[in-house]
């Protein structure tokens, strides 16, 4: 649990195959904060997007993905830092550790939080990571009322096409402590598409796509650049 409760939890049923669902209503059943919507189609981006729009309402919201873990800290650190924050700020994210299938974390494989503020260029040009996965922040309530979803056309890198988006808007703040797990799984999406020379040029296309869409907001031959280090990465990813 938490040591700051949420008010509500809502779990999203997203075309699962074991006993999520059932898991899930029980909770609900038991405690009335839960509730268990269905996305309106499978993938993670329209589950998020749902979740989201169930939450339109609330001052924080947190988005955790099925398999990973908070520390009971983590959501008091989340609200205390946000509300500690420079006006204009609008995303708390926090350290967070690498953790097998088991829950064992893997040594060494914590990842820093060390960016704050304004993020945008770091982000979109220097392949600053905000998190492992969206488990690892807190949006401010209003982000959401305005509309803010993920694009559930694509099926790779969508947390970092949505906090591209996000960064345009608002500031971000790190927590400096790693109060999140993230599981790796071996039939994760990055795993599972990342063999071979057509499934690195796939990824590839669908970076280099999520980056001309900011065009508008960078100097191209920055960007330019910064697609052409995307290109060395993959290259180098089929050659190991």
């Amino acid at each position: 649990g938490q040591t700051l409760a949420p008010r509500r939890v809502h779990v999203v049923e997203n075309c699962s195959r074991d006993r999520t669902l059932r898991v899930a209503e029980e909770l609900a059943a038991e405690d009335p904060r839960v509730q268990v919507v269905r996305a309106t189609r499978c993938g993670e981006g329209a589950a998020r997007n749902r979740g989201l729009a169930e939450a339109e309402g609330a001052d924080l919201v947190a988005l955790l993905d099925a398999d990973d873990l908070w520390e009971p800290a983590f959501l008091a650190a989340a609200a205390a830092a946000l509300r500690a924050a420079p006006p204009g700020t609008g995303v708390v994210h926090a350290e967070y550790r690498l953790i097998d299938e088991a829950g064992r974390p893997f040594a060494g494989r914590t990842r820093r939080a060390t960016r704050s503020g304004d993020i945008f260029r770091p982000l979109l040009l220097d392949a600053y990571a905000v998190t492992g996965s969206m488990s690892g922040s807190v949006i401010h309530g209003s982000l959401v009322r305005e509309g803010l979803r993920f694009d559930e056309n694509l099926w790779f890198a969508e947390d970092w096409e949505f906090w591209l988006r996000v960064a345009r808007r608002c500031g971000f703040v790190p927590i400096h402590q790693p109060l999140v797990n993230i599981r790796i799984r071996g039939d994760s999406v990055q795993r599972a598409s990342g063999q071979g020379a057509e499934s690195e040029v796939a990824l590839l296309r669908i970076e280099l796509e999520i980056m001309r869409r900011h065009l508008d907001a960078v100097e191209e031959s920055e960007l330019a650049d910064a697609m052409r280090r995307r290109v060395l990465v993959r290259a180098f990813a089929l050659r190991h």
